[in-house]
């Protein structure tokens, strides 16, 4: 069976079953899990799937043309801002902007530039809020994102912290901050990303208590959950949640009742979730159930 084969007939399968598994659809069609993976979020970038840490469901598309073509758009471009929206991509912020002398030699000083002065305003609201969670000697875990950056750029110096991420444009910037002492995993390194993958990650996270996991979803809703645009960050993140004493959403409001493909559903596993502005009722009303503490 070739790999379009394949697709249809998972395809056939979760509309038979409504969902379906990794582990099970690798023992069925005898591939690996990360092949499998791979043709979840093909049929996700078509539009057709929401895919979860181990599986997938079928999406639901509202009949709406404009709402499905900007999904579409958004799954197969996921770095960049949709067209009319301010929201510009973390990749684009992420720049090298000073060179200093340090020991008699030029280094590149990476930090980010936000230049939309409301969406700076907002980002600061919610680091300083998150700044608030932090202790001496804690150690904190995140990926990426532009909040999870700011974080570590405007860290208070008199801190001192242990910082496990498989990110690697994050990791690049705390290495800015010589009170912050990084952990970074071995693995393979997604290009796309810039996420450090594959066992070596996993079992590397595993060895941690970690008293902070920042997570900053692509989106969160009612209906669709916790959303990340990469799945491989969402395996990572799912790993340090579990490795958590405490776990904090960062979510920009413009990202509340907004959606990308890969979904983590453990909202029960977040004791907070840090916004720069009150939600409408039903999300306030929504996360109340779900025992996640409010802050904006």
């Amino acid at each position: 069976m070739d790999q379009i084969e394949r697709r249809q007939d998972i395809m056939k399968e979760i509309k038979k079953n409504g969902a379906v598994k990794v582990k099970e659809l690798a023992k069925a069609y005898s591939v690996g899990e990360a092949t499998i993976r791979r043709d979840l979020k093909q049929l996700a970038e078509e539009d057709r799937l929401v895919v979860t840490y181990g599986g997938a469901y079928l999406r639901e598309i509202p009949n709406d043309v404009a709402y499905k073509n900007r999904v579409q758009w958004i799954n197969k471009n996921p770095a960049d801002k949709y067209p009319g929206e301010s929201t510009s991509s973390y990749n684009a912020r992420l720049q090298n902007t000073t060179t200093i002398k340090r020991n008699g030699q030029e280094q590149v000083i990476r930090e980010i530039i936000i230049e939309d002065s409301i969406l700076k305003n907002h980002y600061n609201k919610i680091v300083g809020k998150a700044h608030g969670y932090i202790k001496d000697g804690d150690t904190i875990a995140l990926g990426n994102g532009t909040l999870s950056a700011l974080l570590l750029q405007n860290m208070d110096p008199k801190l001192r912290i242990n910082l496990i991420t498989p990110s690697i444009s994050n990791a690049l910037i705390a290495s800015e901050k010589p009170f912050i002492k990084i952990h970074v995993p071995g693995g393979i390194l997604d290009n796309d990303s810039k996420i450090l993958t594959g066992s070596q990650m996993e079992q590397f996270i595993k060895q941690f208590n970690i008293d902070i996991v920042f997570v900053e979803p692509e989106g969160i809703s009612k209906t669709e959950g916790i959303t990340f645009s990469d799945y491989e960050e969402l395996k990572a993140i799912s790993l340090m949640i579990e490795q958590g004493k405490s776990n904090v959403l960062l979510v920009e409001s413009s990202k509340i009742n907004a959606s990308s493909f890969a979904k983590l559903e453990r909202w029960q596993s977040f004791d907070s979730l840090i916004t720069d502005t009150k939600p409408d009722e039903e999300h306030c009303k929504h996360l109340d159930i779900q025992g996640v503490k409010l802050i904006y």
